[in-house]
């Protein structure tokens, strides 16, 4: 059997399929100061009123200060590409973890810590800090520390 036949006989059916993770990339100029990330498949309505009850608590309006970004599944942003685009002071992640902001780094939850400028939080997801109440209190003493209202 010749070259020609082997690669024509090849089977690709028999290699797992390997779907490549989608940028989200950010609009030309970001005015929001807060970037809050969550996972779209896990965020609704009742989560979206809790956020802006969080936001509201250190003295933001969802609306006029944070620019929320709700990642697919297979998606993930560059996070340095949108703190580049605008006044971004605080990221708030909510049930994602870095690598999907491209961050190589190991971040525990409720430890706010400071990135080129940038102050970031990790947080488990909407939904399970609104069904715990110590996870809301660890939550509320971090961003107390990250918005400077305990000065």
């Amino acid at each position: 059997m010749n070259l020609k036949n082997e690669i024509l006989n090849f089977r690709f059916d028999r290699f797992p399929v390997y779907s490549f993770p989608v940028t989200l990339h950010p609009p030309e100029r970001v005015a929001e100061s807060i970037l809050v990330v969550g996972s779209e498949e896990e965020i609704d309505q009742a989560d979206l009123a809790f956020l802006t009850k969080v936001l509201g608590a250190v003295r933001k309006d969802m609306q006029k200060d944070a620019k929320l970004l709700l990642l697919a599944p297979r998606q993930h942003i560059k996070l340095a590409e949108w703190v580049k685009r605008g006044p971004i002071r605080q990221v708030l992640f909510f049930g994602v973890g870095p690598q999907r902001a491209q961050l190589n780094l190991e971040a525990s939850p409720f430890h706010v810590f400071e990135l080129c400028g940038v102050k970031l939080l990790f947080a488990p997801s909407l939904k399970r800090l609104q069904a715990d109440k110590a996870l809301k209190s660890a939550l509320w003493k971090e961003l107390q520390d990250m918005f400077e209202l305990n000065k």
